[in-house]
Order: structure tokens, then C-alpha cells, then sequence
């Protein structure tokens, strides 16, 4: 469940367009270099959402790490388990190169920080954001051991996560995270299925809170995500953010994992995935 988008710094999955209005954000291999025209971004009634994802290896190819911002390497070098710094590189090279793909840059030339913080305005901890090239696209990255996933969205804040399920919970967790609903909705489930039920409804919350930019600080028991339906529309319950509703749907993921995406309640009921097309840049 990491949740460290690039620091300030695999199997493809699929996209379609979707018509959006106004929404308030709170928050491929390398190829040939190619000069980076300023990039324009798409008219609204054509914005897409992008989701794509990967397994990285364990073996960290040199390739992964050229791409890296100095921060980023900085992270890599800090990790004393080669395996844990592989994934890590792997899934950070992986999301440089979906995004250069859509925006026509090298994947080393992406620049990324972070937005203020809705509830406290701080940029340490806000959501992380692209600021080079100039864009409207915003984008998310989800770690869970060697499985990433990664979004990019047109013009709106967008919230991906992706989770290993866990044979058991303790149930302590579940009454410390899940609302009412949800925690009724994992106790009817056969008794085989309710750790892989528990999986869905976190990972569902942690993609509407990684949208909305708050992050895990809030209430989750506040966040219900309605599991028991396909898209919900869900209220990011006493969010400082903008938007306060938001479509959740589950992703396919790898074996052994679930995953969600989040988007703008405005957007979301209308978006289909695509994948960015590697080697674009």
C-alpha cells in the first residue's frame, strides 16, 4: 500500500474519453530524445484517464535507474534490501515512462513535486503533481511489495492504489478503519472471502483519499466506499478538498492483489481506462 508517488522529485492495463467539466484539484521505454514542445493540453470533452501497471523483477536494470531525479536516486540508495530498491526503481521508471509517453518527453526529463496539503498546506506531504513539462494531466502511483499501478487523468485529480490481500486482519483493524456499511458488508461474505473484501474496501479508500490529496490522515471509518456496488459515488467525509464526491471502481490486478481508482464525481461515471503507448517518446 505505498503510497510514495515520486519523490519531489509489466502487464499493461487499458482508457477511452470521458466529457468533464471545471473540478478543483486538491491537492513505455525511453526511446529516441526528441525535442519537448510545450505540451497542450487536451480539450476537456476529450479528456481520458490512463491506468497501466507492472511486476518489477527484483533486479534493478541500469536503464530503470538513468531515469531517476536526484531525489528519487537518493530514495533508491537509502534502501539496504536490493530486492525493496528494485521495486521501488522499477515501479518509479514505469511510471516515468507511461507519463513521457502522454506528454512527448524523455522519461528522464520529467520533473514532479508536490501541491499543498488541502488540510494543512504544507508540500511536504501534499499530493504529488507534474511540473515539468507545464500540464494539466494529474497522475498517481501505487506501490504493494513488487506490484505497482499507475493513472494519469485529464484535467482531474485522480487516485490509484493497488494492495496485496493478506490471508487474515486483525479485527481490531477493521473496526479501527472500515464504516458501518462496510464492515456489514465484509462480515456477510463467506468466511474465505472476507480478507479478500477487506482488501477491496482499503484499497478503495486509500485511492479517494490520494485523490482528494489529504491522504490517510483522515477518518477512513468516515470514508464509506459502498463496496457492494461496481462504481459508487463516494463522500470524502470532512475532506477540506474542493471536491468532496468521488467515483471509486475496482482494477484488475495482479494474482493475489486488488486495486482501485478514484476520479471526481464530475468525471469519474463517465471515464474508461486506456494505456499509454510505450515508446512514444
Amino acid at each position: 500500500m505505498r503510497r510514495d508517488g515520486p519523490a519531489t522529485h509489466g502487464p499493461p492495463i487499458t482508457t477511452g474519453t470521458c466529457g468533464i467539466g471545471p473540478s478543483h484539484s486538491c491537492s513505455a521505454s525511453s526511446g529516441s530524445p526528441r525535442s519537448a514542445a510545450p505540451h497542450r493540453p487536451l480539450p476537456r470533452a476529450a479528456a481520458r484517464l490512463w491506468v497501466w501497471g507492472g511486476h518489477a523483477t527484483g533486479e534493478t536494470t541500469p536503464e530503470d535507474v538513468s531515469m531517476l531525479s536526484a531525489a528519487e536516486r537518493a530514495r533508491f540508495d537509502s534502501f539496504r534490501d536490493p530486492a525493496r530498491a528494485s521495486w521501488y526503481a522499477g515501479a518509479h521508471a514505469g511510471l516515468r515512462r507511461g507519463l513521457a509517453s502522454l506528454l512527448g518527453v524523455r522519461p528522464a526529463d520529467l520533473e514532479f513535486g508536490r501541491a499543498p496539503c488541502p488540510g494543512c498546506g504544507d508540500t511536504d506531504h501534499g499530493k504529488p503533481v507534474i511540473t515539468e513539462p507545464l500540464t494539466a494531466l494529474g497522475m498517481s502511483l501505487s506501490r504493494s511489495g513488487p506490484a505497482w499501478l499507475a493513472a494519469a487523468a485529464e484535467g482531474v485529480s485522480v487516485g490509484v492504489d493497488i494492495e496485496r490481500r493478506r490471508a487474515h486482519y486483525p479485527a481490531g483493524l477493521l473496526t479501527a478503519v472500515l464504516s458501518g456499511p462496510e464492515r456489514a458488508h465484509v462480515a456477510a461474505a463467506p468466511a474465505g472471502d472476507r480478507a479478500r473484501e477487506f482488501a477491496r474496501c482499503w484499497a478503495r479508500k486509500e485511492a479517494v483519499v490520494k485523490a482528494s490529496g489529504v491522504g490517510v490522515a483522515t477518518d477512513l471509518r468516515r470514508v464509506d466506499t459502498r463496496p457492494g456496488h461496481a462504481a459508487p459515488h463516494v463522500q470524502h467525509a470532512g475532506s477540506p478538498c474542493g471536491t468532496d464526491s468521488w467515483v471509486v471502481r475496482d482494477l484488475p490486478a495482479a494474482t493475489g492483489h486488488v486495486a482501485a481508482v478514484a476520479l471526481p464525481s464530475t468525471a469519474g461515471s463517465r471515464a474508461s481506462e486506456r494505456r499509454p503507448r510505450p515508446g512514444a517518446s
